[in-house]
């Protein structure tokens, strides 16, 4: 089962300024705690949420990092050639990470990311799925989203742009 998706900016390995920003967000269901003894109101489970989906975007920017390093790319690379150039998504960056419980959520969880460009997408998942399903399934959710943009605002995917 898919926990939440989100969006958020991603940094190049060596860029000082900024802090990583989710752009977007989708939570699906609620944790339940027994061992909380405090109840839940809906500002406590909002400001809990964005906690816990503010943690996976920084772990992922944080892996998007690493592998950035790994692969001795650097910030301009992460720049398009051409705004008539598609998204080449089969090369971008992806990459799965394991949650121990508690951290950020309750119970394990598998979080599967992609990487594109400056913008990252992530899925954060019960620990049994299918991972190349999902993976494929994001790829195909981020080419949509890119295009849809892409569409809505002819001028933001352009030479200048950080997100397309």
């Amino acid at each position: 089962m898919v926990h939440a998706f989100l969006i958020h900016t991603l940094r190049a390995a060596k860029a000082e300024e900024g802090l990583c920003r989710v752009l977007y967000s989708c939570f699906f269901g609620a944790e339940n705690s027994p061992n909380d003894p405090q109840p839940h109101g809906a500002e406590r489970d909002r400001l809990l949420r964005k906690e816990q989906i503010l943690a996976v975007a920084r772990q992922v920017e944080s892996m998007f990092q690493l592998q950035q390093q790994a692969c001795g790319r650097h910030a301009v690379d992460l720049q398009p050639q051409s705004s008539d150039d598609p998204v080449a998504l089969h090369e971008a960056p992806c990459g799965v990470f394991r949650l121990a419980p508690g951290d950020p959520f309750q119970e394990p969880r598998i979080v599967v990311w992609l990487g594109v460009l400056s913008i990252g997408f992530a899925l954060v998942l019960d620990t049994h799925e299918n991972l190349l399903l999902v993976e494929s399934t994001l790829r195909l959710l981020a080419r949509l989203l890119l295009d849809h943009l892409r569409l809505l605002v002819p001028g933001v995917c352009s030479n200048s742009s950080p997100l397309c």
